[in-house]
């Protein structure tokens, strides 16, 4: 009698401890979903004249917060900002520099003139708070021109975009530059480029393009091929179509975080 009453009090205990532990687990996920909320955009600004979407799709069971963040904001009247990012490592070191680098843009955004100097102003942020880390970003101001929307756009470190052309040619945006942070100095690459009616641009982080089935890799084809297969999306269909075609060829869960923003400049303006 007595062995049995042991045996069944270690059982409930056994039966509990799962208990607490999925409990914990399902508080640790929410915290997480909550922490990586915060650092994308509740909603995507309109934009006269252009269609923008975005979308993100964190790592493994989604769980752990990543480093990937992505924000689009108003920096004047007729002038839109663009930030994709990329933090180095994961869980709450990561997501406390992924708080700072998108506030520090916004800030730097309303007092800077060029996307390169914001850049810069990231960089000056994370070697003064945080100088044993760094990230790669990219930053873009959106504004109207008589050909269509002028992007002016500069890259810290990060993945290129990709544009396909109204006439289904595709292009790579812009120079690398190098990642922000560690470092005394970075170099922040600017350059210009116009959007007209038909183009679509996408923005990316390494999780796309860097997905995989043994030595095979997503890349930019893939992306290209997304692209050739959405006209006549809207910029958030094609984000989404991005996101699920990467994890699609990876055949598993991501194996890191992914972060898409689609720009898409109608054929003709609404």
């Amino acid at each position: 009698m007595f062995d049995a009453s042991e045996r069944l009090a270690y059982e409930r205990e056994l039966v509990a401890a799962r208990h607490r532990a999925e409990e914990s687990e399902a508080r640790a996920r929410v915290l997480a979903e909550t922490l990586q909320r915060s650092f994308l955009p509740p909603d995507i600004v309109a934009v006269p004249g252009l269609d923008i979407g975005g979308a993100y799709r964190p790592a493994g069971d989604g769980s752990e917060v990543g480093g990937d963040f992505y924000d689009v904001f108003r920096t004047g009247p007729q002038t839109c900002g663009i930030v994709l990012g990329d933090v180095c490592g994961k869980g709450a070191s990561a997501a406390v520099v992924t708080a700072l680098a998108r506030y520090t843009v916004r800030a730097e955004a309303l007092h800077v003139p060029s996307p390169s100097a914001v850049l810069e102003g990231l960089h000056r942020a994370l070697l003064t708070y945080y100088p044993q880390t760094f990230l790669t970003a990219l930053y873009l101001v959106l504004d109207q021109v008589p050909e269509g929307h002028r992007l002016t756009m500069a890259t810290g470190g990060h993945p290129l975009p990709l544009c396909r052309r109204a006439d289904g040619s595709t292009e790579t945006l812009g120079r690398p530059g190098s990642f922000l942070g560690m470092e005394e100095t970075a170099s922040v690459s600017q350059s210009t480029a116009v959007l007209s009616p038909g183009d679509i641009v996408v923005l990316y982080t390494d999780g796309v393009t860097e997905a995989h089935q043994g030595d095979e890799f997503f890349e930019e084809t893939g992306i290209a091929e997304v692209l050739t297969a959405s006209a006549g999306l809207t910029a958030q269909a094609v984000a989404d179509a991005v996101v699920a075609a990467a994890l699609a060829f990876q055949h598993r869960p991501a194996r890191d975080d992914i972060a898409v923003v689609v720009v898409r400049k109608p054929p003709s303006d609404p």
